[in-house]
């Protein structure tokens, strides 16, 4: 008697020798239980065989055992003999060959996958599926790679596919399934990076236009930083590019340029960002009234004082009678203009006076006493004996004539002498004062006061 699946024997009563039947049962088991073949392609019965090998055998097979055997049937060596056993449709053998798991239906062997639906309603990993996420994956990682088996292109692309323009096509990252940030195609055919607090309300980040490919920021960015938190936002137009040492955007109304060293804070003033531990703010702005300039040593309002502003009107100063053009230490070389300046002399804004007394015509008479010709000394250095001549008194001997009068020509506007300052650091954002000065004259009031001490 024999079992119904493996036809193993069974030990009938009273037999005799019936470690026979028992050791030859066991044979077969060790053959067919957890069944693992090295090939199922070698057709020549091989000279040297390990103990326990096994093969499905192909068509074809040579040798003195083999050649009697059958195409599908396992081929055993089992103690120094080859032994045959034949398959039952649903015996499952690994293919260590291929690196394959084979099933034997329809009296052939083949592989696995082939019994495997081709479609499947549903799929979930280590997680239920549903009918709303019909594949479901709950795992640490996914991995999509090139199909180097098959093998194919060597490309990986993961497509996301909508009805029509009118639908989604997105990927959202969440917490805790409430979603916080979405990219794709919503609702039309702009990409788009939408962001979400709360995952019920969305706003569009960036969104990028494919007709015209033109990309439209709604918010801030920041570049090597982060956008400080009480950055001014009021505004709806507020987008700003923000960077470690200030921003490009708006600071309010109408206003767009670039902000150095600080920005507009939430509650309407000026925070610094202390670069090189320097409290001054500096702007570019394009505005309406025009195109300003702004500097200020420690702003207190919302944005540093305007210094200058280039609008239909000209060129002028933020404020009225505040600013100078130029300094001893930054000299203009040249001034070309079609007419001359125009300095105020309105009699409501003026004390006057009266005229020259004794003593300051004495001194005029030793000013022109003093008149000659001279040369710029940094001409004659680079330019030789080419250099021009001049004509004209020098800041030094206006000085002294007032001095040799008892008079201190300090006192007077047509007299002047400043300190001199030198740029420091290594982007030269402070100035330092060198200790040294720089005397010069306002040749116009000079000149009045000549002729009106030769006229009195």
């Amino acid at each position: 008697m024999y079992s119904s699946n493996l036809s193993l024997p069974y030990l009938l009563p009273n037999q005799a020798q019936k470690h026979v039947t028992v050791n030859d049962t066991f044979r077969q088991l060790d053959v067919v239980v957890q069944l693992a073949v090295l090939s199922d392609e070698t057709t020549a019965q091989p000279a040297s065989p390990e103990e326990g090998a096994r093969y499905i055998l192909p068509v074809g097979v040579t040798g003195d055992d083999w050649s009697g055997m059958h195409a599908g049937s396992i081929a055993a060596y089992q103690d120094g003999a080859w032994q045959e056993y034949v398959p039952k449709p649903g015996w499952v053998a690994w293919n260590a060959q291929s690196q394959s798991l084979q099933v034997f239906s329809n009296e052939a062997w083949s592989a696995l996958e082939a019994g495997v639906p081709d479609t499947l309603g549903m799929l979930g990993i280590n997680t239920a599926a549903s009918s709303g996420a019909r594949l479901s994956v709950k795992s640490d990682s996914a991995l999509f790679s090139h199909d180097d088996v098959t093998p194919g292109t060597g490309d990986m692309r993961l497509q996301v596919s909508r009805q029509s323009a009118l639908g989604t096509a997105s990927l959202i990252f969440q917490n805790a399934y409430s979603g916080r940030a979405e990219i794709g195609l919503v609702g039309d055919d702009n990409f788009r990076i939408r962001l979400s607090e709360d995952g019920a309300s969305w706003e569009d980040y960036l969104v990028i236009e494919p007709g015209t490919f033109s990309a439209r920021l709604n918010h801030f960015l920041g570049l090597g930083c982060a956008v400080p938190e009480n950055f001014w936002t009021v505004h709806q137009a507020g987008a700003a590019l923000f960077q470690p040492y200030g921003y490009v955007g708006t600071n309010g109304g109408f206003g767009y340029g670039l902000w150095y060293n600080g920005y507009r804070n939430s509650s309407g003033g000026w925070t610094s960002l202390a670069v090189n531990g320097s409290n001054v703010g500096v702007a570019l702005e394009l505005h309406p009234s025009g195109f300003h300039v702004r500097h200020e040593a420690a702003p207190a309002g919302l944005a540093p004082a305007i210094r200058l502003t280039v609008s239909d009107v000209g060129v002028v100063p933020g404020q009225d009678d505040s600013l100078p053009l130029g300094s001893a230490s930054a000299r203009w070389t040249q001034i070309y203009a079609a007419s001359g300046t125009i300095s105020t002399s309105d009699a409501r804004e003026k004390s006057f006076l009266g005229g020259l007394d004794a003593q300051e015509r004495r001194v005029a008479q030793r000013i022109l006493a003093g008149i000659g010709k001279y040369r710029w000394k940094a001409a004659e250095q680079s330019k030789g004996q080419a250099a021009r001549t001049h004509v004209g008194v020098t800041a030094q001997e206006v000085a002294a004539a007032f001095a040799a009068e008892g008079l201190d020509a300090a006192n007077y506007g047509l007299w002047c002498q400043d300190d001199l300052y030198a740029a420091e650091g290594q982007q030269g954002l402070k100035l330092r004062a060198t200790g040294e000065t720089r005397q010069g004259l306002r040749h116009d009031e000079l000149m009045l006061f000549l002729i009106g001490a030769l006229l009195g």
